[in-house]
């Protein structure tokens, strides 16, 4: 695979617009703490084949994107990863794009979070498993969830569908108020900001 400017992928300036536009992204200003929950930074061992089949038989793109789409990669050379398309010439889903090792995934997990942006992790690991590190939570493994530098991690014995568990909650009461305490120590300029920002 090989770095290309959007403006050099084969395509119409339609496709070259939506690449630009999901690939690119600029950080907000306003958003100043991240809290991930049983988020799978580096894939989920149940994405694969029997589920991308799966979804790959119910979910269907929209006619104009997968015709741009399929056009755009089978005339892009080396410009995209060979195993792109899927057999029979279709487009990945996302569970085909969340399979380990996948260079898209990858590629997102290699982008760096923005400078002065603090992030907390919630991973979910199963009781089933002793030891955390090589425990999951019946769809991603702590390796996949976890990050270096986060400003906290907390594990809790759960399911995948953690959010709904009290110790989940209460991790995401303290955080709250802790990214409460900290705006009412910046001033009330940034909270200002912040009660007056666009909605998304």
């Amino acid at each position: 695979m090989v770095r290309v400017h959007p403006d050099r992928v084969p395509g119409s300036e339609q496709f070259r617009t939506l690449l630009r536009r999901v690939l690119f992204v600029k950080p907000v200003p306003f958003v100043r703490r991240l809290v991930f929950i049983a988020t799978p930074h580096r894939g989920s061992f149940l994405s694969g084949e029997w589920l991308g089949g799966m979804l790959r038989g119910i979910v269907r793109l929209p006619a104009d994107l997968t015709s741009h789409s399929i056009g755009a990669l089978t005339k892009g050379g080396n410009y995209f990863y060979g195993s792109t398309l899927m057999a029979g010439g279709q487009l990945p889903t996302a569970a085909d794009n969340m399979t380990e090792g996948n260079p898209f995934l990858e590629g997102i997990a290699g982008i760096t979070i923005a400078d002065g942006v603090l992030y907390h992790s919630i991973v979910a690991v199963k009781e089933s498993f002793p030891v955390v590190e090589k425990g999951d939570d019946g769809v991603v493994q702590y390796r996949s969830a976890h990050l270096d530098g986060a400003t906290s991690e907390l594990v809790v014995r759960s399911s995948h569908s953690t959010q709904s568990d009290p110790h989940t909650i209460q991790e995401m009461r303290r955080i709250l108020h802790l990214h409460g305490d900290s705006l009412e120590m910046a001033g009330p300029s940034v909270s200002i900001y912040l009660r007056h920002r666009p909605m998304l």
